[in-house]
């Protein structure tokens, strides 16, 4: 599942109500939060209170994209952006074990 636009309290309602009504009890979901323009706090916040852990465990989410970490629940999964470093430094640290990649 691909979002888009802005994140805020309106389409974190849509995205936690979307999950609640689709999610079955089995699998895994993944949520590219690559077409996401502006994450607005408020957003995260209320997605991560809306969604029900009992319909849907965070668990069973992965969360993928640039966004991902800002989104993501507790306890759910994220895949790091390949684009950028694991240490999430900006390739400029010089304590860095990828400053050299």
């Amino acid at each position: 599942m691909a979002i888009r636009g802005d994140f805020d309290g309106s389409s974190a309602c849509r995205l936690a109500n979307l999950l609640h009504e689709k999610y079955e009890g089995n699998g895994e979901v993944t949520i590219d939060t690559q077409g996401l323009k502006a994450i607005n706090p408020f957003g995260c916040s209320t997605f991560q209170t809306m969604l029900d852990r009992a319909a849907v465990p965070a668990k069973r989410l992965t969360f993928r994209g640039n966004n991902a970490q800002l989104i993501a629940p507790e306890g759910s999964k994220i895949v790091p952006d390949p684009d950028k470093h694991r240490c999430r430094c900006n390739g400029r640290c010089t304590n860095c074990k990828c400053h050299s990649n």
